[in-house]
């Protein structure tokens, strides 16, 4: 089955509008985490006894992350469950 051509070409043009986008984004992210990643360094070689305080701080926000990214899947799962009219499955 075919989209109508209308539809296509509406999803070419924001594949194409994505593809423009995505590596300014990834260069911004890589250049964000290598610039905190640098501020990291550098706390610890001017304060080393800062170090430990870092390693739980690290497995927190890593268990935050977790949890986070599973609670927002499961709610853009349940609000496409029910805008789309078929009721909780």
């Amino acid at each position: 089955m075919h989209l109508p051509w209308h539809l296509h070409l509406r999803f070419s043009k924001d594949q194409g509008i994505i593809d423009d986008q995505l590596s300014t984004t990834m260069f911004d992210a890589l250049q964000t985490g290598f610039l905190v990643l640098g501020a990291l360094v550098i706390v610890c070689i001017a304060v080393p006894f800062i170090v430990p305080v870092f390693i739980p701080l690290a497995i927190a926000f890593v268990y935050i992350q977790r949890r986070y990214i599973a609670a927002s899947r499961e709610i853009k799962r349940l609000e496409a469950v029910t805008r789309c009219g078929w009721g909780l499955v």
